[in-house]
């Protein structure tokens, strides 16, 4: 495989909880110890999270999807949602909790995600054309008319917020 030097999007890895929680985190894993937290079945988080997982320092509760971890967050099922930010925002607003929660930082890290093309696709000797057009697109106006519905849906701005990252 061959990769473009220029992501897709970044994926701001972190937790949510419930508004108004006193659940705290403070950027070591330690302050998670006995709490129970959900993600994504068999999804990995962040490697420093995924070992505290696997030593049991927290007691973790994993479901098929954003909503369902969501809807765990908002009623007090589980302490933190762990997973991508814009996705956990985005199950909270597809089953109408998202005033109901909130995102606890420092996030995890940053996961960076990037187009994979075949050594034997046609476009393998163009990646570094595809990576300055992903460059190009992210600077668009189409672009960002593209992400505004999305941004309205989630009550923020998607775009600059994706950009932002993206530039991190």
């Amino acid at each position: 495989m061959i990769y473009p030097d220029e992501p897709l999007t970044v994926l701001q890895m972190g937790l949510m909880r419930q508004k108004g929680s006193r659940a705290g985190y403070d950027g070591k894993l330690e302050s998670l110890k006995d709490r129970t937290i959900g993600r994504i079945r068999n999804a990995r988080v962040a490697p420093a999270f995924d070992e505290a997982a696997a030593n049991g320092l927290f007691h973790l509760e994993e479901r098929s999807d954003f909503g369902l971890l969501a809807l765990a967050v908002a009623h007090g099922r589980v302490d933190f949602l762990a997973g991508d930010e814009l996705m956990g925002l985005w199950g909270a607003a597809e089953n109408g909790v998202l005033d109901r929660v909130e995102m606890v930082h420092p996030h995890f890290g940053d996961n960076p995600v990037y187009l994979a093309i075949s050594k034997k696709s046609p476009f393998a000797s163009r990646v570094a054309e595809i990576s300055a057009k992903l460059t190009e697109i992210k600077k668009s106006q189409n672009f960002k008319r593209a992400l505004e519905s999305y941004g309205k849906f989630l009550k923020k701005d998607v775009f600059d917020y994706l950009l932002k990252v993206s530039a991190d």
